[in-house]
């Protein structure tokens, strides 16, 4: 809020002033009032001057009388006030006009008044105006803290505050979701159908054409009946993003006042206050549930009842049986959840996954997380609309997990079902299957239940020995494949039906469809090969061990 030109012909020095010519820059602000008689004038000037002369430099000069003009529209000059019968007996038309053209008022003043008669009330004027916004200010931060501190709430806030701008007001968190809503417009069809694609930045201009304040429009057919249209001014503080003030206005609205672009700058202060104090709290809260968790899974309680009673301290229900998922997060901390380009400022955060997580899968409405150092682990309880259908909702989760992230591998280890007081062996089950995971290329999600015999070389550290794995390949099934490959022939195949038809001559022959002596000679071929029987036990189960470590393990199949 600022004085302008019209504001100062008010005043007592200008009683009886007359503007000759630019009388279309009566709005100019005034910012400053100088006093200036100098051939380079422009060179002096800041810009929103009212400039004070007497015509002396300028006197016998029309060209340094235009370059005057001209010099004020260059620096942004608000008006020339100036003292005629002097110097200067009159301002030539070709002045006047070129004053008009650019919207400089030229104000000839009284030769009574002395410039220190004009420059005090001008300056007291401004300094008014200026008081003016800083007291508004500061009135509607102590209203506010009032309210906070009488237990007001952001709908208080949202309410007081929509009756000093005269415009229905809420504030929205980073998903559009209310936090507080003065209660004077259905903000509930409003809001409707809001997301990061609809919105559309703009950019306002004060009522005084100094504050340049960004925002965002959103229409929907609900707001376009009333001719109305929702601004949204981003609540930031050191951005990041917390939220954003919703203000219906009509549809032609374009610029705000000083004062109350003030007023929303001062709530968003407080609001984000508020959004931060409850965050705490919510961050609070998953502190207590985290340390709860990690007691569970490093087995600090031996006992069901025991649990259930130190759950309930802090509001978890709790079933008596669950499967852990643990969910690699190396790979989260180089990339930011994805958000419409210039949107949301905040980075990836572990808590927003697992919201848009909870927001997208139903079945997660009692599942837990807790976030482990560079491990997400789920529990999920065995209740109806989980165990029938466990391993689709993991990986359900593994692929919104995908929608979130921009690129990168997700690998999830899974335990089986184990009881709430034996979650210890659960989590280091799931972390076998986790270490287990990063090992195949098709198959980045492994289920305990489903290792096999992988769980024999499975070492006290949870790590798998794989060089004893490729050791006994090389010793039993490898010669096999590298002769088919070099042959082109099929032993591998024949080995395999062979043990599935429990080592019988005639069934392997025929599930073949080749006579018997060619599968005899087939199988001399695989002892020479191997060094191993097709007849002792002990061999058989060297070969069938192989067998199942170059299917299941070696080939990724």
């Amino acid at each position: 809020m600022y004085t302008t030109v019209r504001e100062i012909m008010n005043l007592e020095p200008f009683s009886d002033a007359q503007i000759i010519s630019g009388i279309g820059g009566m709005d100019n602000i005034i910012k400053s009032v100088t006093v200036m008689d100098l051939p380079d004038l422009g060179n002096w000037l800041k810009g929103y001057e009212l400039v004070l002369a007497n015509g002396y430099t300028i006197k016998d000069d029309i060209c340094n009388q235009r370059k005057l003009i001209m010099d004020l529209k260059e620096k942004n000059s608000s008006a020339l006030a100036i003292k005629l019968k002097r110097f200067l007996d009159e301002i030539p038309e070709e002045v006047k006009d070129l004053s008009n053209k650019f919207d400089i008022p030229i104000i000839v003043v009284s030769n009574s008044f002395s410039w220190i008669d004009i420059i005090d009330p001008v300056v007291q004027s401004i300094v008014n105006k200026q008081h003016k916004i800083i007291d508004e200010t500061i009135k509607i931060q102590n209203e506010i803290m009032k309210v906070t501190l009488e237990g007001g709430d952001l709908n208080n806030i949202c309410s007081f505050v929509s009756k000093v701008i005269e415009k229905p007001l809420s504030i929205l968190d980073v998903k559009f979701d209310l936090l507080g809503y003065s209660d004077n417009f259905s903000w509930e069809m409003s809001l409707k159908g809001i997301n990061n694609h609809g919105l559309f930045l703009r950019n306002m201009m004060s009522e005084s054409k100094e504050i340049n304040l960004n925002y965002y429009v959103y229409f929907n057919k609900y707001l376009n009946e009333y001719n109305k249209k929702l601004f949204l001014l981003p609540i930031e503080h050191y951005n990041k993003l917390y939220g954003y003030i919703a203000i219906v206005a009509d549809v032609n609205f374009t610029e705000m006042s000083e004062i109350d672009i003030a007023r929303l700058q001062s709530i968003s202060v407080m609001c984000a206050l508020e959004i931060i104090k409850k965050e705490e709290s919510r961050n609070i809260g998953r502190r207590f549930r985290n340390a709860f968790l990690a007691e569970l899974i490093e087995g600090n309680y031996r006992l069901q009842e025991e649990i259930i009673e130190r759950a309930k301290l802090i509001d978890i229900k709790i079933y008596d049986e669950y499967i852990l998922v643990l969910f690699n997060l190396d790979i989260f901390s180089n990339y930011a959840l994805i958000q419409e380009k210039n949107r949301n400022k905040f980075q990836f955060d572990i808590n927003n996954l697992i919201d848009v997580l909870k927001e997208n899968i139903f079945e997660l409405k009692n599942v837990m997380f807790y976030d482990k150092g560079n491990i997400l682990i789920g529990f999920l309880p065995n209740i109806s609309e989980i165990s029938e259908n466990y391993k689709e909702i993991i990986l359900k989760i593994r692929s919104y997990m995908y929608k979130c992230l921009k690129k990168g591998k997700i690998n999830i280890g899974v335990s089986d079902w184990s009881p709430v007081y034996k979650l210890k062996e659960a989590y280091n089950k799931a972390y076998i299957s986790l270490k287990v995971s990063d090992f195949f290329n098709n198959n980045n999600c492994v289920f305990y239940d489903e290792l096999g015999i992988l769980k024999f070389f499975i070492e006290k550290n949870g790590d798998i020995n794989f060089d004893f794995i490729d050791d006994f390949y090389g010793q039993t099934i490898q010669p096999l494949v590298v002769y088919d490959k070099k042959n082109n022939t099929n032993l591998l195949d024949t080995l395999k039906n062979y043990l599935i038809n429990d080592c019988s001559i005639i069934k392997t022959a025929q599930s073949l469809f080749i006579h018997e002596n060619t599968l005899r000679a087939r199988l001399f071929r695989i002892e020479s090969l191997t060094g191993k029987s097709v007849k002792n036990n002990d061999d058989l189960f060297d070969l069938n061990l192989g067998m199942r470590i170059y299917f299941f393990v070696l080939n990724k199949s």
